[in-house]
């Protein structure tokens, strides 16, 4: 369904008013980053990088740091970190920083055949759905007994997987003192290319991370930098996380996941992508309205760099924590979609859910405050029961 006038107007003036000056804000501290730092060079990563390059180039055009744009996902770079596990052990520290994910999720981390799945499932009874405590898999004997059994065959995907990936990275140049760019929240990804960098004889680069909010995982060795949290100081995290999907989606570029790679005859290295609701024509359509805003704000007001830049964060933070009025309707069909469609908001009344339905919808909304504002519908302080729930 094609979005009506008052709809793209209503988009446009949230980008406009909201995400650019937020864009404005984290570019300009950027700059001050990595110029302290002597950045040489740096890689916005896909997909959620990609409104933060266009702020940067756009507000220092000069600046003399390269920046790329390049394609990875949680998927391709963990399938390729693989490679360098020895045993069940550096498998689980793979998933440092992550508290929950499917049995299907972890398992298509595995990149197992279709034949050893279909055997995992008739031997191990695995309910795919089944949330996996994170934090708990060093003890879980089921799945280590899976990762046993099919370790050979993990291990020599993972080699293939390494293999362009490395290729890819030394394509895109990664060497020397270099800085990953992403929104965050744990480090994840500047965790999965360090340990790819160590693996590899071919490649030496010292890999820093500048987020939006960081609050870093274990395992990381290289300067990890956030604008709105950091690991020196957590207070303003509840605020930031209570809508990550939020920020996430207005900051994508509309196009699917990277799902791995191929390699042409002449030795180039091409990105596979996937689908998902990155290329939902409805969201797409209203995300480009919202980044176009943003972006004419950005080129319109952008003749000197503002002093105090934070500031400028504040009315995208603000209505993340508490949303409301028209803008608030713009986001009632976006959702995420791994393994299933998880809505930001409410997809039906209040007295339809039941209390297990209303659980789980909201256990898995990326939008935690906007899901409680629409399920309730009262003018409540939705934030403090997210950040009582989220310390459970």
């Amino acid at each position: 369904m094609n979005m009506n006038e008052v709809q793209k107007k209503t988009a446009y003036e949230f980008g406009n008013r909201y995400l650019g000056p937020f864009l404005t804000a984290f570019a300009c501290w950027l700059e001050d980053n990595v110029q302290a730092d002597k950045i040489s060079r740096l890689f916005f990563l896909s997909r959620d990088g990609y409104m933060m390059k266009k702020a940067y180039e756009g507000i220092f055009p000069y600046s003399n740091v390269e920046c790329r744009y390049v394609y990875f996902s949680r998927k391709s770079l963990i399938r390729a970190a693989m490679y360098g596990c020895k045993d069940y052990k550096d498998f689980v520290e793979l998933f440092n920083g992550r508290s929950r994910m499917s049995a299907q999720e972890l398992l298509s981390y595995m990149n197992l055949s279709d034949d050893a799945k279909e055997a995992i499932l008739r031997d191990h009874h695995l309910d795919l759905d089944k949330d996996i405590n994170v934090a708990a898999l060093s003890g879980n004997d089921e799945i280590r007994s899976i990762f046993e059994q099919y370790c050979d065959e993990i291990h020599q995907n993972a080699a293939i997987q390494f293999d362009l990936v490395e290729k890819y990275l030394l394509q895109e140049h990664m060497s020397g003192r270099v800085a990953v760019v992403d929104i965050g929240w744990h480090g994840s990804m500047q965790l999965y290319l360090e340990k790819i960098v160590r693996m590899s004889d071919k490649i030496s680069a010292e890999i820093s991370g500048y987020y939006v909010g960081i609050n870093t995982c274990e395992g990381v060795l290289g300067i990890t930098r956030g604008l709105l949290f950091n690991d020196q100081d957590l207070r303003n995290r509840p605020n930031v996380t209570c809508a990550l999907g939020m920020y996430e989606r207005l900051f994508q570029k509309p196009e699917g996941s990277t799902e791995g790679y191929t390699e042409d005859p002449d030795g180039t290295i091409r990105v596979i992508k996937g689908g998902g609701e990155g290329r939902d024509p409805e969201i797409t359509e209203c995300v480009e309205r919202i980044q176009k805003g943003a972006m004419d704000c950005i080129n319109q007001n952008m003749s000197h760099k503002p002093e105090e830049y934070l500031k400028l964060t504040k009315p995208l933070v603000d209505f993340g924590r508490n949303p409301g009025g028209k803008y608030f309707k713009l986001f009632d069909k976006f959702y995420i979609e791994d393994g299933e469609k998880n809505y930001y908001l409410p997809q039906k009344g209040l007295a339809k859910y039941s209390l297990s339905e209303l659980k789980h919808d909201l256990h898995n909304s990326p939008w935690k405050t906007g899901f409680m504002k629409k399920a309730f519908g009262l003018p409540l302080p939705y934030i403090y029961v997210y950040s009582l729930i989220s310390k459970k």
